[in-house]
């Protein structure tokens, strides 16, 4: 399987109603991992603001 790129803003995961994460790399059947990129339309945002919103559902 070749790596991936995918917009999942829109989609809710395995949480019910729950949307963290804006983009999805998955790293292709020979890795097994993927990196999850979370946007934010703020100027200054710090680790734990980010942190906090990926653990409220």
């Amino acid at each position: 399987m070749p790596d991936t790129f995918e917009y999942t803003g829109n989609k809710p995961g395995k949480i019910t109603n729950c949307k963290v994460g804006d983009y999805v790399m998955a790293l292709g059947n020979s890795i097994g991992r993927k990196l999850v990129f979370e946007n934010k339309d703020k100027d200054n945002i710090s680790i734990s603001e980010i942190i906090d919103n990926w653990k409220t559902p």
